[in-house]
């Protein structure tokens, strides 16, 4: 009798897990050393600086949306240990459409700040910059938009005409939190970083009563709401170093 490719898989995955099972069972029988949590003294070696970058992940964008110019330059700095000071200055020109959503066009043209703190949770046990971090910002934006087209509501209910308003100044605050990561790139001093960024509007100046749709910084407003990544090159220019005594976890 033949005996099928299929049966003959069933009985080797049934064998391999009938021996690892045995072999599961032996290594239980065998006493191992009980493993504690404990805690020392131990120095570690923080590095104060300024780093100094710019964020380049808008640069790539534009090969794919060619109406969006976005410039941005920060500086962080070591404050305190895990504690980091972070202000960012940006410039973006922008072109806003929605014609198949809701029919806007809007350019926008206007410069934003943003000013913060990070918290490493994480620090690589060679370098305390080698770093994965949470914090908040808080960022503004005052900004000129030209509404080109917009859809009018009329008194039976339906959005069937077209207007358009002139140039006006506004002005967004909004909140954001920050989850990031950096590195160095072969002891140059130059790092990498990657920062996931959602963000709350605060308040807003309005033109004629119409919420700003997109706002440089914050980007597209999806009901008070909206989420942007950052890819930064940072150089860091070292000032001093100190060594402090902390208490850490180890497995003894």
């Amino acid at each position: 009798m033949k005996t099928s490719p299929g049966c003959i898989f069933i009985f080797n995955l049934l064998f391999i897990s009938s021996l690892a099972r045995a072999q599961e069972i032996e290594s239980d029988s065998v006493p191992k050393p009980e493993v504690r949590d404990t805690s020392i003294i131990r120095e570690v070696t923080y590095a104060y600086g300024i780093f100094v970058g710019l964020e380049y992940g808008k640069w790539i964008e534009r090969a794919f949306q060619r109406d969006r110019r976005r410039y941005e330059a920060f500086v962080k700095m070591r404050v305190y240990r895990r504690w980091h000071l972070v202000a960012a200055y940006g410039k973006e020109k922008s072109l806003f459409d929605d014609l198949k959503g809701g029919g806007w066009e809007i350019q926008l043209d206007g410069t934003y700040a943003r000013l913060g703190f990070d918290y490493a949770f994480f620090q690589a046990p060679y370098s305390a910059d080698d770093n994965v971090y949470a914090g908040l910002r808080y960022g503004t934006s005052r900004f000129d938009q030209w509404i080109a087209r917009y859809v009018i509501r009329t008194h039976d209910g339906l959005y069937d005409q077209i207007g358009s308003l002139p140039q006006a100044q506004v002005q967004t605050d909004w909140l954001g939190i920050v989850i990031g990561a950096q590195v160095e790139v072969f002891h140059t001093g130059l790092y990498l970083g990657v920062e996931l960024n959602p963000r709350f509007k605060l308040s807003e100046t309005r033109q004629n009563s119409i919420k700003n749709l997109y706002t440089p910084g914050f980007g597209e407003d999806i009901n008070g709401r909206s989420f942007d990544y950052r890819a930064t090159l940072a150089y860091k220019i070292p000032l001093f170093k100190r060594r402090v005594k902390e208490r850490v976890k180890v497995k003894t």
